[in-house]
Formats: C-alpha cells, sequence, structure tokens
C-alpha cells in the first residue's frame, strides 16, 4: 500500500488546511513542464501519485478508511518483524547449543585438574581428584624411582595439558567462526568482514 503521507510529506496527523498548502506547493514544484527529458517523465509520475494521494487524504470519510487500512497494514508488518525476530532468536538457541555439542564431542569431560603437576622438593606430584580435599602421592618416595622416569611423566604430562588446552583453543574458534556465519546470514549484515575490517583499520 502507498503511503500517501510520504507521498505529500506530511505527517499523518496533519490538518486538511496543511495538506492543501503542501499539497499546492508540491505541484507547483514538481509541474513536468520544469523539467525535460527523464526528469519530466518523472515529475509526471510523481504529479500523478501528489493527485492520488490529495484525493485521499482531503477527503475525511476517505482518509478515515485509509488511515484504518494503513495502521492494519503496519501492525501486520510489526507482527511479522516480532515473529522474525523470534525465530532469529530461536535459531541462535539452537545453533549454540550444536557449537556445545561439537566441542562436548571432540573433549568429552576432560578436566585439565586430572593433569595437574606441580614440582616440590624435587618430586613429582599428582592431584587425587576422588577427595574434596586434595591429596598427593609423592613419587619421590623409596617406592618410585624418578630419574629419567621423572622427566618423561613430566614432559608426557605437561604435554597433554598443552594438547587438550590447544584443542579447545581451536574448537572454541570454530565455534565462534561457525556462529557469526549464522548470524550474519540471519540478519543480512557481514559481521566478519565488519571484524576484520575493525582490527585492520
Amino acid at each position: 500500500m502507498k503511503n500517501y503521507y510520504e507521498i505529500l510529506e506530511v505527517n499523518e496527523h496533519a490538518s486538511l488546511d496543511t495538506i492543501k498548502k503542501v499539497f499546492k506547493m508540491q505541484i507547483k514544484a514538481s509541474h513536468p513542464d520544469l523539467y525535460s527529458g527523464s526528469e519530466k517523465e518523472k515529475m509526471e509520475k510523481k504529479v500523478k501519485e501528489l493527485n492520488e494521494a490529495y484525493e485521499v487524504l482531503s477527503n475525511e470519510a476517505k482518509r478515515a478508511e485509509y488511515d484504518n487500512s494503513l495502521n492494519l497494514e503496519k501492525l501486520e508488518k510489526d507482527t511479522e518483524k516480532e515473529l522474525t525476530l523470534k525465530n532469529t532468536i530461536k535459531n541462535l538457541e539452537m545453533e549454540l547449543q550444536k557449537r556445545n555439542q561439537i566441542i562436548e564431542h571432540f573433549l568429552g569431560n576432560i578436566n585439565l585438574d586430572e593433569y595437574y603437576i606441580q614440582n616440590q622438593d624435587m618430586g613429582i606430584r599428582f592431584k587425587d581428584n576422588t577427595k574434596n580435599e586434595p591429596n598427593y602421592t609423592n613419587l619421590n618416595s623409596n617406592n618410585y624411582s624418578l630419574g629419567n622416569n621423572k622427566e618423561n611423566n613430566i614432559t608426557s604430562s605437561y604435554t597433554k595439558t598443552f594438547l587438550v588446552t590447544i584443542i579447545k583453543i581451536i574448537v572454541l574458534i570454530i565455534a565462534i567462526f561457525i556462529t557469526l556465519l549464522f548470524v550474519s546470514k540471519m540478519t543480512n549484515i557481514d559481521l566478519i568482514n565488519i571484524i576484520v575490517n575493525t582490527f585492520t583499520k
């Protein structure tokens, strides 16, 4: 539906006197004889729309009927926008849930505390997660032989911790990238390009 108020360039609460004055000004400024070529054709179409708008808005009964139709159309558009927004939020929630499932699929329930190692008194202490309070077993006792085994254990444990951390970071970056792509697609906004431009300026 055409917005006659926008065509006449008046607000929806304009009085009949204001509509008449603005209409005369618009018609005078848009007269096709003042233009040539493509501009003349453009003005001819504009004059036709101005007359159409004035015919409706200058008539009290026609204007009331038109206002009802215009308000109904706006209400339908607002409802449609609200539904679109709700669907977008719902899809984002589903996408975040998928991202969490991807992270859990690759990492499972890994707890970095299981790989906690601390050098103390020339020994190696492993955290015992079976109790509320940390209970450590010192491998520096007579029952264990340190030396090369100690160095291998330290290297192996640090390597595990490092690899787990790297994997978590990589998966998180991938998840964020997927989320950005999804949001960009839903909102028609190139978020990735905006972020890149922000950091490259």
